[in-house]
């Protein structure tokens, strides 16, 4: 569930809408800029069909005063959630390279751990033939078959979330006298009661009943102590048997575009933004997996389950989004909205805020040719458009005293990129942090609703809606002292914090002093294994909002929660000549030095040879495992 967490959105969308109204919370969670970016722009395809319009379903449903930090300590526990996880992505033709070949790269954004998530595998047939078609090289999931990313002899692919709404909530109505039974068009229908004994060693064993009905089963027992009502789960991902290792499989066997759709037929759930690239020069996108049809609502919000809002069956794969060539000459897909709202079917409204696909976009777009080093400065970059942005509301206030003098000098002389050594950004995000709170904490009068709007539930939204109301000088939510008065207050809160806690001295509150990562393994949290089975922590760039992604919530604080997991450069002009790296190390044993020998490779955006040739690899291997059956 760390990459479908929909269900949890519409938790949080309908205590906003209790606390503040529909008007203020649509104010405060905006619809994504119709103006794009797109990942299929009308420039690149076409899609013109009648849409249904972007205003909310609200109904008269009230779920209780949801606990999202209890909803989140269970999924911590169970290794589920994150914060603003997404994921980098994009390919471009051989127009617009120096090797007159695609290149095509990626880097995926997932909870910081240790070890890593992924694990870097080849899997050749020596030959290669109809009875073992494998020749594949890139990263896989510890234990799962195939390679899920990379490429083989004639293809690239790479995944990033898409985000379509493919969760729903359905509050059910329970019969009176036989709590096993709910009203569904106005009959009673059986639950279907699953028995799911919890073993614990020398413990009385416990045996959970989980009621089913036909949306998915009842979730309110793990949905935090507010929840009231009988909210059931309606999931792609709970509703058939998936195929999605056989998409695996047939992708790592696919030799052109034709062969790359037909395996994501398969690709069912988890959907992904699926980019292609082949030796041959193409370069295509592919949106995967089952996206339902609603008969009415948009899965904004938890709605009735008595009939009225079911789904009808899923968006046709051959009406799903895609594009082949497109005449931009290259495709970028870093989880923002897919299509413009022209397009025939609902997908969602929880796309990412489009500001890494703005500088994604700009920086293809820097150069007539892009070469590899080209590639590894753009996974590197750490430029912040919304800070850069809120850097010119900043600048145009007179500071008071000569601590806020020094700090201004540094935000003055900031280049809008999140370096490790830099203050001026640093100054900035604390107080972006500190307006954030002055301006919606006790509007909502929830600190735990607060929580969540401004981390991994709202984070993208709450960006945007400050940035919104930042130009909207006149704004009620500004209160009766106003915009500039509240910015203030705000920026001379940072500088007292950050003096507080880093000195006096401006100079000195640079940015990886806050902001830093600790690739913590589970058996780590007990001291003194920390130093056994933990890296860091170490102080990164990045930010919630950048290329190189490291995003954190700051109502806990500025370490580093999600992080760019790997990373892949593909150079379809040689594949030999393609790089990667791992973001800790490919070995899970503690004491082996390949533990966490790629996390310092990670932060200083350094790359490790991306072994096709077999010959080559001999060269430098260290071992040989033979394994006869």
């Amino acid at each position: 569930m760390q990459l479908a967490n929909n269900y949890e959105v519409e938790l949080f969308r309908q205590r906003l809408i209790e606390k503040v109204g529909a008007a203020k919370a649509k104010e405060l969670l905006p619809p994504y800029p119709a103006a794009g970016p797109f990942i299929i722009p009308p420039e690149a395809k076409e899609y013109k069909s009648a849409m249904t319009n972007d205003e909310w379903l609200t109904t008269d449903v009230s779920i209780g005063a949801a606990d999202f930090q209890e909803l989140a300590a269970i999924e911590a526990s169970l290794g589920f959630g994150g914060t603003d996880i997404g994921s980098n992505e994009w390919v471009v033709d051989g127009t617009k390279t120096t090797t007159g070949k695609p290149i095509l790269a990626n880097d995926q954004h997932l909870d910081i751990g240790m070890p890593s998530v992924w694990y870097e595998v080849g899997l050749h047939c020596t030959p290669k033939s109809d009875a073992c078609p494998y020749d594949v090289a890139g990263v896989t999931f510890p234990g799962a078959p195939g390679v899920i990313e990379g490429h083989n002899d004639r293809i690239a692919w790479s995944p990033t979330n898409c985000y379509p709404d493919v969760q729903d909530l359905f509050v059910e109505e329970i019969n009176p006298q036989n709590p096993n039974q709910y009203k569904f068009n106005g009959q009673w229908e059986n639950m279907q009661i699953v028995d799911e004994p919890i073993k614990v060693k020398d413990v009385v064993s416990e045996t959970l009943k989980v009621q089913i009905t036909r949306h998915g089963p009842i979730m309110t027992p793990v949905l935090g102590s507010g929840v009231t009502q009988p909210l059931a789960l309606q999931w792609t991902a709970l509703r058939e048997r998936s195929h999605m290792i056989s998409a695996v499989l047939q992708l790592d066997r696919a030799k052109n575009w034709d062969d790359f759709r037909n395996a994501l037929k398969s690709w069912d759930i988890i959907s992904q933004n699926m980019m292609y690239a082949d030796v041959d020069g193409n370069i295509g996108y592919m949106m995967t997996a089952h996206v339902p049809i609603r008969a009415q609502g948009d899965g904004t919000v938890p709605v009735p389950g008595t009939g009225e809002y079911e789904w009808l069956g899923y968006i046709p794969f051959e009406e799903m989004p895609f594009v082949y060539n497109p005449p931009t000459h290259f495709i970028t897909a870093p989880n923002n909205a897919v299509v413009p709202p022209t397009y025939k079917y609902f997908l969602g409204t929880e796309w990412a805020a489009p500001y890494r696909a703005m500088r994604i976009t700009d920086l293809l777009n820097a150069k007539d040719r892009l070469s590899m080093e080209d590639m590894k400065a753009m996974q590197g970059d750490v430029y912040s458009i919304p800070l850069a942005q809120f850097q010119k509301h900043i600048v145009a206030l007179k500071p008071e005293g000569f601590l806020q003098q020094r700090a201004m000098d540094q935000v003055k002389a900031w280049d809008g990129r999140l370096t490790t050594d830099n203050v001026g950004g640093t100054i900035l995000e604390v107080t972006y942090q500190r307006l954030a709170r002055n301006l919606f904490a006790s509007r909502m009068n929830d600190d735990k609703l607060f929580a969540a709007y401004v981390g991994a539930m709202g984070n993208n939204y709450s960006r945007r809606a400050v940035s919104a109301l930042l130009d909207q000088p006149g704004s009620e939510w500004w209160g009766s002292t106003g915009r500039d008065a509240m910015v203030k207050k705000s920026f001379a809160e940072a500088v007292d914090w950050l003096g507080s806690q880093y000195g006096d001295a401006p100079g000195e509150w640079r940015w990886g002093r806050l902001h830093t990562a600790t690739f913590a393994h589970q058996l780590g949290s007990v001291k003194p294994l920390n130093l056994l089975f933990n890296a860091g922590p170490l102080g990164v760039p990045g930010g919630v909002m950048t290329v190189f992604a490291t995003s954190f919530n700051a109502d806990q604080s500025y370490a580093a929660a999600s992080i760019t997991s790997q990373r892949q450069i593909i150079d379809l002009a040689n594949l030999s000549n393609s790089v990667i790296v791992n973001t800790t190390g490919q070995s899970g044993q503690p004491l082996n030095k390949h533990y966490s020998d790629n996390v310092l490779l990670w932060r200083d955006v350094q790359y490790t040879p991306f072994y096709f040739d077999r010959a080559a690899l001999d060269k430098v291997r260290e071992g040989l495992l033979v394994l006869i059956p």
